[in-house]
């Protein structure tokens, strides 16, 4: 029997097994997290998907190169390469290994191989597109033994994304190995240690040595991949910002991440003026210094997003850096750890919204705002709302994440701020609320349900806290009868996790939850939350299983659906 037509298409058994691997595979690379041990590995579903393609693989020629191809497209490591090379070239008892060129060389068990087998080797290299383990030169010297005759620039000829371990007294091999191809790039500078380059000394280098090693790098690296266009740079605090000044010859750089948490003191300041030239720079993300200086004309003029940390400096100078930002497309702001004195607070951080709404206004989407205080509290008290009020002229914002500490309770919150809120942006997908608030001044569950009203696309809101006190139920479902609630809201959280909070009836706020917000909506009580939004989070999922189990008495199709889709939400 002639085979199906569709199996000659090499385009078609390539999407089809491109679902095996995931279509998120690029997204995977750029949310690494070197904090966490084995972040580059890939997790279990992934991995019973890679094993499937590598059995179809094996089925017939016509699922042999898509699958091999999708395998090959992202790797973890690498010696990868050179493993599957001596793998292969130690198995004589293969029929196909017996027809190879095999002869030892002075690397111990390493095998240098010539033929056949070093060009089957390079063409498995040159599928690879993405290199998600942090990768140091050893790796790169174990296939540089493997394939003596290969040219460096042979190894990965193709390669899109790469993540590298540069040790400070290592060498700069990988600059003579990278493609021009490469367009992403992500470097981890680490101390040298046992398991890095074996011809660096493993003491610790002086910091001019570093420095100068760290800015030759960076020099030779701009020569190298001249149109990189995305650049992460990570370390633990051994390099400082102001040995990056080569970055600014990148001028296709597009993305720029320097924003790793390093506990040192920000030298910034100096890479500011480079920085701000760059014409195509979109996406930044670096630490803010304890002041800054008037930047060359027309600074940042295409940037979209921008996270700032502000641990070493004050708002004032936050302000004075958005306020020389001329881009009219910056649609993120992102101000993270602010610290500011309590007895400024309100004039500094009403400057900060006023700089904000003068600059951004007709551009801002996204703001996300974290500050705690330093000193003691004042007596005189300002409304939370009035100090923000600049931003309350930003109309189109969509989210919105203020984080205020606790400590900075002379910013008087009041219940009516959050239909203030809605009002001022009509356009919320998201919003986050986490502050001081006396009982007096939580939410109410009338609040709530007006909130979700006036914002039809809310899918996401999290309150300080709820007063629950005056709940009165049968008035709160006539009201829903009469006036249909938008039903797009997914998560509903408590920041206060319900321990300041005033909940006298758990099963009374369950039944008006229940009926106020769709079964859709993801409901979850953190181990630290109080007992009485605890009781309240199960009292609503009891009413939503009575739901279902209604559902599927009268139609055990549509039921069997919501029920599963019910438990997928709440095992989130």
């Amino acid at each position: 029997m002639p085979p199906h037509r569709a199996l000659g298409s090499y385009d078609i058994l390539f999407t089809i097994f491109l679902h095996l691997d995931g279509l998120e595979a690029s997204s995977r690379w750029y949310d690494y997290n070197p904090t966490v041990a084995g972040a580059a590995t890939n997790n279990g579903q992934r991995t019973a998907g890679r094993r499937t393609l590598a059995h179809c693989a094996r089925v017939c020629h016509s699922f042999f190169h898509p699958a091999v191809s999708i395998l090959w497209k992202d790797i973890d490591d690498v010696s990868q390469i050179s493993t599957l090379l001596l793998t292969l070239t130690g198995r004589t008892e293969d029929p196909i290994a017996k027809d190879l060129e095999c002869r030892r060389c002075p690397y111990g068990d390493t095998m240098r191989t010539t033929g056949p087998q070093a060009d089957r080797i390079l063409n498995y290299a040159a599928l690879v597109r993405s290199v998600y383990g942090p990768q140091h030169s050893i790796a790169l010297a174990s296939c540089r033994a493997a394939i003596p005759r290969m040219n460096h620039d042979r190894l990965l000829p193709h390669l899109v994304r790469l993540r590298w371990t540069q040790c400070l007294a290592g060498t700069l091999d990988i600059l003579n190995a990278v493609p021009s191809s490469l367009n992403s790039m992500h470097i981890i500078f680490r101390q040298p240690s046992g398991d890095c380059d074996t011809g660096a000394a493993h003491a610790r280098r002086v910091p001019a040595e570093s420095e100068a090693f760290v800015r030759e790098f960076m020099r030779r690296l701009v020569g190298a991949v001249p149109k990189l266009r995305y650049l992460r740079l990570t370390s633990a605090g051994e390099v400082k910002e102001s040995w990056l000044e080569s970055v600014g010859e990148l001028h296709e750089l597009e993305t720029l991440d320097i924003l790793e948490p390093i506990y040192s003191t920000p030298t910034t300041l100096s890479l500011l003026h480079p920085l701000a030239s760059l014409r195509n720079l979109q996406h930044l993300k670096l630490r803010i210094p304890e002041s800054t200086l008037p930047l060359a004309a027309d600074p940042f003029p295409s940037l979209r997003s921008l996270v700032l940390d502000c641990t070493f400096a004050p708002l004032s100078t936050a302000s004075t850096f958005l306020s020389t930002i001329t881009s009219i497309q910056l649609e993120s702001l992102s101000l993270l750890n602010c610290e500011c004195s309590i007895a400024s607070l309100h004039p500094q951080l009403y400057e900060l919204a006023d700089v904000i709404s003068a600059q951004l206004a007709s551009s801002l989407r996204t703001i996300v705002f974290a500050v705690r205080g330093i000193g003691s509290v004042p007596a005189i008290s300002h409304p939370l709302i009035k100090t923000i009020a600049p931003l309350l002229e930003v109309p189109h914002l969509r989210e919105v994440d203020l984080t205020i500490a606790p400590q900075l309770a002379v910013l008087a919150a009041s219940q009516d701020d959050l239909c203030v809120m809605c009002d001022a942006w009509p356009d919320l997908t998201r919003l986050y609320l986490s502050y001081f608030c006396p009982p007096s001044a939580h939410p109410r569950l009338c609040d709530l349900v007006s909130a979700v009203r006036r914002i039809p696309a809310l899918q996401e809101l999290a309150v300080p806290g709820i007063d629950a006190s005056a709940v009165d139920v049968d008035m709160i479902l006539e009201g829903l009868a009469v006036n249909t609630v938008p039903r797009n809201l997914r998560i509903f959280n408590l920041s206060d996790t319900g321990w300041g909070s005033t909940i006298p009836d758990s099963k009374q706020l369950a039944r008006c939850l229940h009926e106020l917000f769709p079964a859709e909506v993801c409901w979850n009580a953190p181990l630290l939350a109080s007992p009485a939004w605890c009781e309240t989070v199960k009292e609503v999922l009891r009413l939503r299983v009575e739901d279902l189990r209604y559902v599927y008495a009268s139609n055990p199709l549509r039921g069997k659906y919501c029920f599963s889709k019910a438990l997928v939400a709440d095992t989130t």
